[in-house]
């Protein structure tokens, strides 16, 4: 039988092509949600944010949270992603 380290939940796509991701990872008596940014047209993903499920007392304000930081998290993947690899080329 297959032993499965993480488990895509759930993918949304938002505004301009970015999409975030929300994965499942077991971690001793509990379960680490993981949450990475990316946008269409490049492969790097960066990681948003870690939360342990059990703190998590509703997934409505998982997505909530994601909601109200979004434009924070898109900020920073344009920061740490598409002005490097933009710097990068321009070289």
């Amino acid at each position: 039988m297959l032993d499965v380290k993480q488990r895509t939940i759930q993918v949304i796509e938002v505004e301009d092509g970015y999409i975030f991701e929300i994965h499942e990872l077991p971690a001793d008596k509990d379960t680490v949600v993981e949450v990475w940014i990316y946008q269409k047209d490049y492969t790097t993903k960066i990681h948003v944010f870690s939360i342990m499920k059990s703190n998590i007392s509703n997934p409505t304000k998982l997505y909530k949270h994601i909601e109200d930081n979004m434009r924070e998290y898109i900020d920073t993947y344009k920061e740490e992603v598409i002005e490097e690899i933009t710097d990068e080329n321009e070289e």
